[in-house]
Order: C-alpha cells, then structure tokens, then sequence
C-alpha cells in the first residue's frame, strides 16, 4: 500500500530529478533558482556539479521508493538534511533565499521519521 510519506519521497525525487536536469542546462537560473540572485555564467559554475548531485539523488531516492524500502527511504530523508543545510548556508553567506532551504529541514526530519516507522 502506497503511503502519504510515499507519495512525498517520489515527489520531491521527480523535484530533484527535473531541478537536477535544469541546473545542468541552465546553470545561471539554476543559480538565481537555488538563491544565488547574482549569479552569472563566471560565478555558477558549479550549478552543473550540483545539478548532478540533485539529479543522482532524485534518481536514488526513487528507486529506493519504488522498490518498497521505505527504512532505507526514510534514512535517505535524513541524510538529505546535511546538504540542505550547507546550501543555505551557502545562500545566507552569498546570495538569498537561504530560508527555501532552512525549511526544508523540519519537513525531511517528519518525512524520514515517518519512513522509517514503517
């Protein structure tokens, strides 16, 4: 049975998924996307690197979803919060938007507990 959490872990996969494609395509709205309002093609040059961490672990993440492991899932969540937190330190150190990032902690510490409840 398809659950709430689940239906969550395989949004925010196709999220990662889809932001991870565009910020390798389009690195400068990738980086004005993920907060770097002033950004440019000299300074986001690392929005193709980040596009691929996004996109491998869209990829991860709903593998581990489709195939029932919702244990592994929900640690997957956990793990996540480590570089949510470095990209908002990253925005609130050069650019904006740090808090669309700090949010998101809350929601993958109840998601990943909730997995790993079962």
């Amino acid at each position: 049975m398809v659950t709430i959490s689940d239906t969550i872990s395989r949004f925010l996969g196709c999220v990662l998924v889809v932001s991870g494609v565009l910020q390798h395509m389009y690195p400068v709205e990738g980086a004005h996307f993920f907060g770097i309002t002033n950004a440019n093609s000299q300074t986001a040059i690392f929005m193709p690197a980040l596009g691929a961490r996004n996109g491998a672990l869209g990829f991860l993440v709903l593998s581990l979803s489709f195939t029932g492991q919702r244990k592994a899932t929900g640690l997957f969540w956990l793990a996540i919060i480590i570089p949510a937190l470095a990209d908002a330190r990253i925005c609130w150190l050069y650019g904006e938007g740090w808090l669309n990032h700090a949010v998101g902690v809350p929601m993958l510490l109840i998601l990943g507990c909730a997995l790993l409840q079962g």
